[in-house]
């Protein structure tokens, strides 16, 4: 009796969710079935291991709870972090879900590093047919417009077109723009699907509806995931479709579970010299087959052992600086796993050189040097950790200072540094460790300007923009008052929004040499420097003495006349 009334609740709870489902935005029941049903996301910016983790369950979950024909990933899969580009791939292969991507501006660098999402996708577009439609996957970023136009021309007269991009139309003046003027033009093409502005938005290019996806992220720390589309294709090329939050929806495990591995030594920020050796272990719920390991991003390669696996390495043929190792583990099943382990280490071989001396928090016992980034704007930073860390060192600045505009302060104490007062410096450097640019081109460093300035009495460890010191006092602009002591440009970082690992940045204060043997002279006048941005609009971080990793603290290097 129970029994049965469960199950003709349950058939109206059915009934009732599918006329709320046929009459959502983008359409009204109209009495045809759907030729078939899909889903869709967009933005997932996954830059995380639990981030994998999370998108392999909403790939299993979708594939249980809704069972679409395929999904589509509209762009910006990873965070500007293309090391987790392959492992998505490998993911949506096993899923047991056709997967159908195509590349964002977070995929490919804004189209600078194609690299990144061609080497690990093939293609940077293409189209592909189901049940009678043409899907168009275009390349927002590097508009290939004359191949959506021969794929437009060889689709049959029948077929209703779906053309999906990264970017959406422009708000104004996108008839006249391409691809929209090929699109608007073209009978056939019925809809388009977008992502890119995080939020959900309906329009129209022409005769032709577009929507816009809200994002779907997966990081876990983000208090509103967003959503996932379905959609259903009716006969005549009529889309509908169902915004469902992600919230909404149950992530399931899936049942065979992906290896583990762990890395027990070395340990992060340990420095290397001569032979090293790794070592750690591995587990699945079936078995470990291989453990690889890669440097710096480069192929991998196969470790010793399985469950326990070690590894040797002759650092002598690294070159000297921070290198990033990484170790993964492969089940029986042929899955690795997700969450990799990676371990930052620097590599010093090379003796130091008679004459120079190096200042590094936390190295060799030295515990003399403050920092601090003074922000106009405020602290404000993503929980995600895609706006950099607050306590990065940072040279940001947007509109001349008007609506993004950050400086560092920095000071090394040389009151114990064992040079002698009346030394004369040969050579003095900054060494920064570069860890996040934005929107920078290969040829654009002469964007990337700043400013130096010898700073003549105190300022705070912790101090916010409007108690930082009036002089210097730049705000940005092109012309800076009082003149800089020196100015430079930052370095091309490769690309990268997060650089891993950190590159090297080396600052020439060889100009400021006579400031620096005045604080060897007195110390007490030692204020340091302060950094500032000026010129064009970038971004450029580093790692400031707060880092836990103590190798990649600023480092102040003296090299003494020996004459």
């Amino acid at each position: 009796m129970h029994s049965s009334r469960f199950r003709a609740g349950t058939g109206w709870l059915v009934v009732l969710a599918a006329l709320l489902f046929l009459t959502q935005p983008g359409g009204r029941a109209r009495g045809a079935e759907p030729v078939f049903r899909f889903a869709a996301i967009a933005d997932t910016h996954i830059a995380d291991p639990m981030d994998m983790v999370r998108f392999r369950r909403f790939l299993y979950s979708l594939r249980q709870t809704h069972r679409p024909d395929f999904l589509l990933i509209l762009g910006d899969l990873c965070g500007h972090a293309p090391e987790y580009l392959p492992q998505m791939k490998e993911v949506m292969d096993r899923c047991g879900l056709k997967v159908y991507p195509l590349p964002g501006n977070h995929d490919d660098n804004y189209a600078r590093n194609a690299s990144w999402y061609r080497d690990v996708f093939g293609v940077m577009h293409y189209s592909f047919d189901h049940k009678g439609y043409h899907f168009v996957m275009n390349w927002s970023q590097s508009q290939p417009t004359e191949w959506v136009r021969k794929d437009l021309a060889a689709v049959g007269r029948a077929a209703p077109v779906i053309f999906c991009q990264h970017y959406p139309p422009p708000k104004q003046g996108a008839e006249g723009a391409e691809p929209w003027a090929t699109l608007g033009k073209h009978p056939n093409v019925k809809q388009v699907l977008a992502g890119h502005w995080h939020r959900h938005f309906e329009g129209r290019v022409g005769e032709v509806p577009f929507l816009v996806l809200r994002n779907c992220n997966f990081n876990r720390h983000v208090r509103n995931p967003g959503s996932y589309y379905l959609m259903q294709a009716f006969p005549g090329g009529r889309i509908e479709f169902q915004q469902i939050p992600l919230k909404r929806l149950k992530l399931l495990a899936p049942p065979d579970a992906v290896p583990t591995v762990a890395v027990a030594s070395p340990a992060v920020g340990n420095v290397l010299r001569g032979a090293a050796r790794f070592r750690g272990t591995a587990s699945d719920d079936q078995a470990v087959r291989k453990v690889e390991y890669s440097i710096d991003f480069s192929p991998w390669r196969p470790a010793e052992g399985a469950a326990k696996w070690h590894f040797a390495i002759d650092t002598t043929g690294l070159r000297d600086g921070h290198h990033l190792f990484r170790v993964r583990s492969i089940d029986s099943a042929g899955q690795a796993s997700l969450d990799i382990p990676l371990r930052l280490a620097m590599v010093a071989n090379a003796p130091l050189r008679p004459g120079v001396f190096r200042f590094q928090q936390g190295v060799g016992g030295y515990a003399g040097c403050t920092d601090v980034t003074v922000r106009r704007h405020g602290d404000r930073k993503s929980p995600t950790g895609a706006g950099g860390n607050v306590s990065d060192l940072e040279n940001w600045i947007w509109k001349a200072g008007e609506v993004e505009y950050a400086e560092f302060y920095i000071r090394f104490d040389l009151s114990r540094c064992g040079i002698a007062r009346r030394a004369k410096v040969k050579r003095a450097a900054l060494v920064l460790h570069g860890s996040r640019m934005n929107g920078v081109k290969s040829d654009e460093e002469d964007r990337c300007r700043y400013a130096v300035g010898v700073m003549t009495g105190p300022w705070e460890a912790k101090m916010a923009f409007p108690a930082r010191p009036p002089r210097p006092g730049w705000r940005g602009g092109r012309k800076l008052t009082p003149k800089p002591d020196l100015v430079g440009k930052w370095p091309y970082l490769g690309g990268r929004q997060i650089v891993m690992p950190p590159k090297v940045v080396v600052v020439d204060l060889t100009p400021l040499a006579r400031h620096v043997e005045g604080w060897l002279k007195d110390p007490a006048s030692n204020h340091g420097l302060v950094f500032s941005p000026f010129g064009a609009n970038y971004n450029f971080s580093a790692k400031s003495s707060r880092s836990p990793i103590a190798t990649l603290r600023p480092m102040l290097e003296i090299e003494m006349d020996q004459r």
